[in-house]
């Protein structure tokens, strides 16, 4: 049954990053110049945000940068829950010159020292006990290490939380061990985990057998423009939706995945949880922002989302 309420919804954000845009015309002059929060978690919670849940942001803050994004992640609407770092958070400065990007210059995430991992730790976990998902996204290397992973899946659970993860590679077996909810995950990260053996759909959900077998409960498996995949609890499900135009395709798991924990916050049932997360992710390569949309067109879109049983014929 859904909630009465839209749930409450913690992210995690090892690589919290200012971004710095310089837009351009034809003739190279200057457009204009925006300034953004930007990473993986910020643009998950984003959008959990915008389809209504009430989020929470964990993540560190250093220097000039973290005071900047301080700001700017409020401005979203978003509560914070920051750690302070030593180290300037990461920036990345492009110049776009009519939808051409260029680095400009880039300064990376920190690596965080032991007190700052342990203190992004407690801060997820005291967040964690106020929500009802928590989101697990990834850490650039040496940022934070593998094995946290396990721990963060494992005590969350210890709390009756609710644990959703997009991650790959070493961080992903680790929270799996730890134990998942749900997980959403690209096709060719479970290929390059040898998770799968190919890119078909028979392939991609042994994969997600695999995993739920390691301990995660969903497994919805991302294709690019192709239909997404799920495993729930052992029923596998196509999930197709019209293909748009893409304007940027940078973003759209970060999209679905903010929108399966808004769902899963709401307790939606799995088939609405699905429809949301397609429509979240199809609509945002239409956009220039990552993580953003009009909460109103993904609902509209979600109702025309078809979900089957695989293999539908």
């Amino acid at each position: 049954m859904t909630r009465s309420d839209p749930g409450r919804v913690s992210v995690l954000a090892c690589s919290l990053a200012l971004m710095v845009s310089v837009e351009r015309d034809e003739e190279r002059q200057v457009r204009d110049i925006h300034l953004h929060a930007g990473g993986q978690g910020f643009w998950v919670a984003r959008m959990a945000a915008r389809l209504g849940a009430d989020v929470t942001l964990v993540s560190t803050l250093g220097g000039e940068p973290g005071v900047a994004l301080e700001a700017l992640v409020r401005a979203e609407g978003l509560a914070l829950r920051a750690v302070e770092s030593a180290s300037p958070n990461a920036v990345w400065i492009s110049d776009d010159e009519e939808g051409e990007v260029a680095t400009v210059a880039e300064l990376p995430s920190p690596s965080l020292a032991r007190h700052e991992a342990d203190g992004l730790f407690n801060a997820l976990l005291a967040a964690g006990l106020e929500s009802e998902v928590t989101v697990l996204t990834g850490s650039p290397p040496g940022v934070l290490s593998a094995e946290r992973y396990k721990g963060l899946a494992h005590d969350l659970h210890a709390l009756d939380g609710r644990v959703l993860a997009d991650l790959s590679g070493d961080q992903l077996a680790a929270a799996l061990d730890g134990g998942l909810d749900a997980v959403k995950v690209a096709h060719d990260e479970m290929i390059a985990a040898d998770l799968a053996a190919s890119e078909t759909a028979r392939s991609l959900l042994s994969g997600a057998r695999k995993m739920r077998e390691r301990g995660a409960d969903w497994v919805l498996v991302s294709r690019e423009e192709k239909p997404l995949l799920a495993d729930l609890g052992g029923r596998r499900v196509e999930v197709q939706t019209p293909a748009f135009h893409p304007v940027n395709h940078r973003g759209a798991g970060d999209s679905m995945t903010g929108a399966t924990a808004a769902g899963m916050a709401a307790d939606l049932p799995p088939e609405e949880i699905l429809r949301l997360a397609v429509a979240a992710g199809a609509l945002n390569v239409t956009r220039h922002g990552l993580g953003s949309g009009d909460s109103e067109a993904i609902r509209r879109l979600a109702a025309r989302v078809d979900v089957s049983d695989w293999p539908s014929r």
